[in-house]
């Protein structure tokens, strides 16, 4: 009896084991899917992706509208004049043409301005910066829905785990009551000791239903992302457990490339450009305009184009000009500070995640020790438990060391992988996304 009570357990405590590398309890296995699927699936329904790419699309349109400016416009134009004759002579020449009934005119009018200073391509060239600037905004988007996704997932899968050693547990405590029962029955133990046994089993039972409900209420939230039902999926981790780091260095000069810093820093060239638009208020403007006409009528028939030259020199607004110049170059300023203020949170962030997964691996390897550890000393104290060597207690206490000890390896196990994912968004080092 006591042979085949330790099998038991070891079989029960090997399948905790197990289940910390094996697949998840799922209610469809048949429906399986990976961290990458479900964020492919992600990237084809995210609003928030979806509204970033109509803003690029924007972006694109604008920069034509503002090529306009820089290009000729071309129009033709057709007017009819009437007006009053009674009581007007018919004399010849110009006279005979100002007092025409009817004055038909058609022309193909074109104007092109040749110089104002410059803004028309600063403003080009901006809206160019800021639509790289929404580019980069979407790429940095996908990455950090990544990263969410990456959080909920593995959120699931330690749920599921936790719910797994749950189950393992409550088995344990059933043999384990069972084994009192017939120990009871013999006279050997006590009644308080099964009730004892029965407590915790009760306990038990508690922490998987609330186990049950936080894994639907985590499968919902992975369903919010995904866009569709997550309830019955099962969940496949693809991702190798995390043994080693890599140097520092390495992921903050990669950092320093991040899709936001060349974001913030196509937003410098888009400040500097509209500064530059600001400046360009102060010079003059020159401008040409022709016609052609293609219909006249009195003596202005023969006379089948004109041009016009314009010069326009901006001598006093009340200050504007100059005061729009002071605010441009006030926001080229504060671009400047966000974007340091940026590059030292991001760089300082990684050395976060760095050391959060430095801990993480030493946390690994000591909470392995342990749950063999524990798991070791439990199958010993059911041994020495029959021989009379230990209460019933200390046998549930080492039975409640194990589960905490499982808890540990597992979540320490999850943990070592978000912090692995977590430093690789930091640095934008993933090739997924």
């Amino acid at each position: 009896m006591i042979k085949k009570t330790i099998t038991i357990a070891a079989v029960l405590t090997g399948a905790l084991w197990t289940s910390a590398r094996g697949p998840l309890f799922a209610k469809d296995p048949a429906r399986s899917l990976t961290l990458a699927d479900c964020y492919a699936k992600v990237l084809k329904q995210s609003e928030v992706l979806l509204q970033q790419e109509e803003r690029i699309l924007q972006f694109q349109q604008r920069t034509r509208q503002a090529m306009s400016a820089i290009l000729p416009d071309v129009d033709f134009v057709f007017t009819e004049f009437w007006q009053d004759t009674t009581g007007t002579s018919s004399d010849s020449g110009v006279g005979s043409t100002l007092v025409r009934g009817e004055r038909p005119e058609a022309k193909i009018r074109v104007r092109q301005r040749l110089f104002g200073g410059f803004r028309e391509f600063n403003a080009v060239e901006g809206l160019k910066s800021e639509r790289k600037r929404q580019e980069y905004i979407l790429k940095r988007a996908k990455i950090n829905i990544y990263q969410d996704l990456a959080n909920v997932f593995y959120l699931v899968f330690q749920l599921e785990k936790d719910l797994e050693n749950t189950r393992n547990i409550l088995n344990l405590s059933r043999v384990r009551i069972r084994d009192l029962r017939s120990r009871v029955r013999l006279g050997k133990s006590r009644r308080s000791e099964v009730l004892s046994a029965e407590s915790q089993l009760a306990t038990l039972q508690g922490q998987k239903e609330s186990l049950l409900g936080q894994m639907r209420l985590a499968r919902e939230a992975l369903s919010l992302l995904v866009g569709e039902d997550m309830q019955g999926v099962l969940l496949m981790d693809q991702i190798p457990p995390v043994k080693t780091i890599e140097p520092l260095d390495g992921f903050i000069g990669k950092s320093s490339s991040r899709s936001d810093l060349l974001a913030l820093n196509q937003d410098l060239e888009t400040k500097k450009r509209t500064l530059k638009v600001a400046r360009g208020e102060l010079y003059p403007t020159v401008s040409l305009a022709g016609n052609y006409y293609l219909k006249r009528v009195g003596f202005q028939e023969p006379i089948d184009w004109d041009l016009e030259l314009s010069l326009t020199v901006p001598l006093f607004k009340g200050g504007s000009n100059l005061a729009g110049i002071k605010i441009r170059a006030s926001e080229y300023r504060e671009a400047e500070l966000e974007y340091r203020r940026a590059k030292r949170n991001i760089e300082s962030f990684v050395r976060t995640s760095h050391i959060q997964l430095q801990t993480a691996l030493a946390q690994l390897a000591a909470y392995e020790m342990a749950f063999k550890r524990a798991e070791r000393s439990y199958r010993l104290q059911v041994e020495e438990y029959r021989y009379g060597l230990v209460n019933n207690l200390e046998v549930l206490q080492a039975l409640n060391t194990l589960q905490e000890a499982k808890k540990n390896l597992d979540h320490t196990l999850v943990e070592a992988k978000l912090n692995y994912l977590a430093l690789r968004v930091a640095a934008e080092d993933l090739t997924s996304p």
